[in-house]
C-alpha cells in the first residue's frame, strides 16, 4: 500500500488552496540571526536578566541512561540549545538532529529535553513547556500539568529566551496555567520584543491586532519591521494579498530574505508546472528546516511514485533511509503529517521500520494533539482495539465521534469495522452497515466496497444479499473505477476486511 506519497501529495494539493495565514512561523537562518545580533548591539539592546524575585524552578531530571558516546553527543546537543538561547531562535532542528543520529529514536528527544530542562537550559524548558501549552483543552487550563508547563515557560523567559516570553504572555492573557492578567501579559510581550528577535516582534504585531489585513503593510511599525528584514511579517501578509500575482510576489520577497515556509509554498505552487524548479525550492526549504518541506521531500524519497509528475520530472530517486530520517525529524519538530506517516509505517512495518503498535499509537496521539483529524480517528480506533495501548472503549468511541462529526468519512469506516468485528464483544453487522452508509455520504467511496462485502457475507442482524452487494460495487466504481471491483474481489477472496487506521 502506498501511504507516504499519498499523504505528501495531499499536503501539496491542500497548500494550493489553503489560507497561508495558518502556516507555521518559518525558522531563522544563521545570516538573519547574525544581522539581528548586530542590530541589537547597535541599538544598545541587551538580553533580559532574571529578576531578583524570580521563583527557583525545580524540574525533575528523567531517568536517562546514555552510553559514553551518547554522553558526548548530549553535550553537543546542549551546546546547540545554548546557541538557540543566544539568538532567540525557535529552530530546534540542529539539536534534535543530534538526538536522532545518536539514538535512532524520534521519541528520545523528550527525555533529552527534560534532562536539559532540569539542568536549567532555557531552550529546553521552553520546548518541554510548549509540548503541553500548545494544545491545552478548555477544561485543563488549571491542571497541575498545565501549571507546571507555565512555570517552565516563565523560567525560560526569565532566563532571557524571548520566544518563551511570548508563550508566557499568551498564558497570562488567557489564564493558561496561571491567573489572567492583561497588564502583565502586555508587559511580558513588550519585554520579549526588546531583544530584537524577528519572530517575537512578528508575534507582538500579530497579537496586538496590527496584522489583520494586507493594508496593514502601510502601518509605520509594520513597515519599519519589514525594512529591518522581518520575513515572517512579509510571509504572513502574503496570505492577505488581493490577488494571486501579488501573493506570489510577496512570497518571493519572503523567500529571498530566508523564509523557509515561503520557499516551501512557492515549491508547492510550482510542483505541477515546473517540477525541477519546484524541487530546487523544496531542497532549499529543507535546508532551512521547514517541517512541511522535510515531510514532503522525506515521503518522496522514501517511496517515490513513478506515476507522479513531480517525482518523475524532478528525477527523485528512492532513498528510503534518508527519506524516513527526514520524516522522523519533522515529527520531532511537530509536523502532524509526519506523525501520521510514521504511525502508518510502524503500524504496518513498512519503509524500513519494524512493526511497533506502541509507537504507532504514540504517533497517532501526537497527531491528534496537533489537531490533526485523521490522527484523532486513528488514535480512537487503536483505543477501541486495544492495540499499542490499553483498550478504552469510551475514549476510543469519543475520539471517533469527534472525527466523524468533523466530516471525516474514514472515521465512520473505522466505527463500522469496530461494530462488525465486535471490539466490545458484541458484533453488529447491521450497525456497521449504517456507519458505512454515513461514510459513503461523506464522499468516502471505498465505504461502498466494504458495504458490499458485509452485505454479500451477511452477519448479525444483516441478511446476505449478493445482488445488493453488486449494486454497491457499481456505486463505488463511479469514483474508484476498476479499483472498486478489484478491492471487492480481494476482500471476498480473503473472506475478511480491516481498514487501515
Amino acid at each position: 500500500m502506498r501511504i507516504l506519497p499519498t499523504i505528501a501529495l495531499g499536503l501539496v494539493s491542500a497548500l494550493l488552496i489553503a489560507p497561508l495565514a495558518m502556516a507555521a512561523t518559518a525558522k531563522k537562518t544563521s545570516r538573519k540571526a547574525k544581522t539581528q545580533r548586530s542590530t541589537a548591539k547597535k541599538r544598545g539592546q541587551s538580553k533580559l536578566k532574571a529578576p531578583a524575585t524570580a521563583e527557583k524552578l525545580q524540574v525533575p531530571a528523567p531517568v536517562l541512561t546514555l552510553t559514553p558516546e551518547q554522553e558526548e553527543k548530549y553535550k553537543l546537543f546542549v551546546e546547540r540549545l545554548d546557541e538557540q538561547v543566544k539568538t532567540d531562535s525557535l529552530d530546534y532542528c540542529p539539536a534534535l538532529q543530534i538526538v536522532l543520529e545518536a539514538t535512532g529514536d524520534e521519541w528520545a528527544a523528550e527525555a533529552w529535553m527534560q534532562r536539559a530542562a532540569s539542568e536549567g537550559n532555557a531552550a529546553a524548558l521552553s520546548y518541554v513547556a510548549g509540548r503541553v501549552l500548545s494544545n491545552v483543552p478548555g477544561d485543563k487550563l488549571q491542571d497541575p500539568a498545565t501549571i507546571a508547563a507555565y512555570k517552565m515557560a516563565k523560567s525560560a523567559a526569565d532566563k532571557g529566551f524571548d520566544p518563551a516570553g511570548v508563550d508566557v504572555s499568551i498564558c497570562l492573557k488567557h489564564g493558561i496555567g496561571t491567573t489572567k492578567n492583561e497588564a502583565a501579559s502586555n508587559k511580558q510581550l513588550l519585554d520579549a520584543c526588546k531583544g530584537g528577535s524577528f519572530e517575537t516582534r512578528f508575534k507582538w504585531l500579530q497579537l496586538a491586532g496590527r496584522l489583520t489585513k494586507f493594508d496593514d503593510k502601510e502601518r509605520p511599525e509594520v513597515k519599519a519591521e519589514m525594512e529591518r528584514g522581518n520575513h515572517h511579517i512579509i510571509y504572513y501578509l502574503s496570505a492577505f494579498a488581493p490577488d494571486s500575482p501579488t501573493q506570489v510576489e510577496w512570497l518571493r520577497k519572503a523567500a529571498e530574505k530566508g523564509n523557509a515556509e515561503a520557499l516551501f509554498t512557492l515549491s508547492s505552487l510550482s510542483s505541477r508546472i515546473k517540477p525541477k524548479d519546484s524541487y530546487v525550492l523544496l531542497q532549499e526549504a529543507v535546508k532551512l528546516h521547514s517541517p512541511a518541506a522535510m515531510f514532503v521531500l522525506g515521503t518522496a524519497l522514501a517511496d517515490p511514485d513513478p506515476n507522479n509528475v513531480f517525482t518523475k520530472e524532478a528525477g527523485i530517486q528512492k532513498d528510503e533511509k534518508a527519506g524516513i530520517h527526514l520524516v522522523r525529524l519533522a515529527s520531532m519538530i511537530g509536523n502532524s503529517q509526519s506523525n501520521m506517516a510514521l504511525g502508518h509505517a510502524y503500524h504496518d512495518g513498512t519503509f524500513g521500520l519494524e512493526k511497533n503498535p506502541e509507537k504507532a499509537y504514540r504517533h497517532y496521539a501526537a497527531a491528534r494533539r496537533a489537531r490533526n483529524i485523521a490522527g484523532t480517528a486513528a488514535e480512537g480506533y487503536l483505543l477501541l482495539k486495544g492495540e499499542g495501548v490499553k483498550q478504552d472503549l469510551v475514549r476510543g468511541t469519543t475520539l471517533l465521534n469527534i472525527a466523524a462529526n468533523a466530516g471525516y468519512g474514514h472515521a465512520c469506516v473505522l466505527k463500522a469495522h469496530a461494530e462488525y468485528a465486535g471490539f466490545d464483544g458484541s458484533p453488529d453487522a447491521s450497525k456497521a452497515a449504517e456507519y458505512l452508509n454515513d461514510a459513503a455520504v461523506m464522499k468516502t467511496p471505498e465505504a461502498y466496497v466494504y458495504l458490499a462485502f458485509i452485505t454479500a457475507k451477511g452477519g448479525t442482524n444483516l441478511a446476505a444479499n449478493p445482488k445488493l452487494a453488486e449494486s454497491y460495487v457499481r456505486m463505488a466504481s463511479l469514483d474508484m473505477g476498476d479499483k472498486a471491483q478489484q478491492l471487492y474481489d480481494k476482500l471476498m477472496a480473503e473472506g475478511k476486511w480491516e481498514p487501515h487506521p
